[in-house]
């Protein structure tokens, strides 16, 4: 089972040429931005999107950026909600591409975690008992 003590922290990764984002989230934030610009330095990287724009502009102008640290295993979503307010979904925006494959689908909701009811402290204090 899953430690829920551990921390997260939420980051992102901004092309300084036209102001895009990624947001994530990791528990390790060195070691993640490390993958993230190996994978990008060699060809690799799984978003298409920022790796073209890693090759056009180069490492210099990219930029890292911690956005919260010390996220709770239960707020880990919130992710989603920095994603959705730097509109980082919006390939005119970011690189994030979850919503943008999932807009029209009522799958959508369901990513974004738990329905509003459930963000109550007595739904959660009930479900710890």
């Amino acid at each position: 089972m899953y430690s829920t003590n551990k921390k997260f922290c939420i980051y992102a990764i901004r092309c300084v040429v036209n102001g895009k984002l990624y947001i994530g989230r990791t528990l390790r934030l060195e070691e993640r931005i490390k993958i993230h610009f190996a994978e990008l330095k060699s060809g690799r990287h799984s978003n298409n999107q920022m790796l073209d724009d890693y090759k056009k502009y180069g490492k210099d102008n990219f930029e890292v950026y911690v956005i919260e640290e010390n996220v709770p295993y239960e707020e880990r979503k919130k992710e989603y909600e920095y994603m959705r307010k730097y509109n980082s979904f919006d390939e005119k925006y970011g690189y994030n591409r979850g919503d943008r494959k999932k807009k029209e689908s009522k799958e959508f909701e369901c990513i974004h975690g738990l329905p509003p009811n459930n963000f109550e402290s007595d739904n959660l204090s009930k479900e710890k008992e």
